[in-house]
């Protein structure tokens, strides 16, 4: 095996692939990446933990010419690093399938590694689910977005450390929650399903599908499930992961229906302030920040009794009544980090009921918090 590749996209693949090997491998080969160079001028990388696969695939656009076809496997620790650090704009690799060494080199630098035996490596085919759909790169990645930060990362509740997928007839829902805050992203799919189907996605490869959508060419996506797993295929990328076993809970349940308190806020002064406020509050157990909404204004505050204490003012356009509660100020941060509206509306009812966030003039997504209770 012998080819030459332009580096930046090179990497870019192998970075992509490697998010998909095994950190705790049941058997060796698993702890690596697996390359084939095929006379077509197409190189094609995988990675499997056998719960997460992933495919890369270069071409001629890429900068990528075969010389010679083959294949191998090298240690993906190894790899990704090499790669991440090369200092030249093209990467030659040349396999020696004697001495079983792949040598690496770019500008003036060289690397010579040992391989695995690429028979051992196991296929990884993409499979036709049972339900098959498509969607637009930039509605996967906003559904994603807007949903993956709030899953809970306690592996003894797995069905929380996942993003659930909720079809109904032509829409499309994403949610996900750690029992203290829920995000829901809706969207309009371009069939029609007919029935009802709910799959819950593990948001570690939700996380990674996110950052390797960034073409700036639109790209649909092809999705294809069935009751055990799920793939995502797009250029060439292809995405199967295992699903999470159990049901997702009823999360309509908990969106209030009614409140009385609605608040409108600049989004960017707001979380400027937010974090001007956290310096205090991120050094306490809860993240606790005391919201004190009243005379068209709210009152942001948090102490720490071996730090200190901060506060800071902004105006606020409030209808309802006045209202005082506190809630985690990183929850916080992170959904404002993802809102796209310049404006967003805090619906609120009591110090101790749970609030929502929404974008203004836009209600295709909800964002739900519990408060802190407080003694002060």
């Amino acid at each position: 095996m012998k080819f030459s590749c332009e580096r930046t996209s090179f990497t870019q693949a192998v970075a992509i692939t490697g998010k998909a090997i095994a950190s705790k491998p049941s058997a060796p080969v698993l702890s690596g990446i697996y390359i084939k160079a095929e006379a077509d001028n197409t190189l094609e990388l995988r990675a499997t933990d056998n719960e997460t696969s992933i495919i890369c695939k270069l071409t001629a656009k890429e900068g990528l010419n075969v010389e010679t076809p083959g294949e191998a496997v090298l240690a993906g620790r190894y790899f990704q690093e090499i790669v991440r650090n090369l200092p030249g704009e093209n990467v030659n690799i040349d396999y020696n399938y004697q001495e079983k060494t792949i040598k690496i080199q770019s500008g003036s630098l060289k690397y010579t590694l040992l391989s695995m035996n690429a028979e051992d490596y196991p296929q990884i085919i993409p499979f036709q689910g049972d339900v098959n759909f498509v969607l637009s790169d930039k509605v996967l990645r906003n559904l994603i977005m807007k949903t993956c930060y709030a899953c809970s990362n306690d592996t003894a509740r797995p069905i929380f450390t996942g993003c659930s997928l909720n079809i109904h007839e032509n829409t499309i829902a994403m949610a996900a929650t750690n029992t203290h805050q829920l995000a829901v992203q809706n969207a309009t799919l371009n069939s029609t399903y007919n029935g009802n189907l709910s799959s819950t996605i593990p948001s570690k490869v939700l996380s990674a599908i996110e950052k390797m959508l960034v073409s700036d060419v639109p790209t649909d996506v092809n999705i294809s499930l069935n009751s055990r797993q799920i793939g995502f295929a797009y250029d060439n990328m292809y995405v199967a992961t295992r699903l999470i076993e159990g049901r997702f809970p009823d999360y309509s349940r908990v969106i209030p229906l009614d409140f009385a308190t609605r608040v409108i806020m600049d989004k960017s002064e707001f979380a400027s302030a937010l974090r001007r406020i956290n310096v205090i509050a991120s050094t306490s157990e809860y993240k606790s920040v005391k919201f004190e909404f009243m005379n068209s204004s709210v009152r942001m505050s948090a102490s720490n009794p071996d730090i200190g204490y901060s506060e800071e003012i902004l105006p606020a356009s409030i209808d309802g009544e006045d209202l005082v509660i506190s809630f985690n100020s990183e929850y916080l941060l992170k959904v404002l980090a993802v809102m796209e509206t310049p404006q967003f509306i805090f619906s609120l009812n009591n110090s101790v009921s749970a609030a929502a966030i929404r974008e203004v003039d836009s209600t295709d997504f909800t964002y739900i918090i519990t408060p802190i209770r407080t003694t002060a």
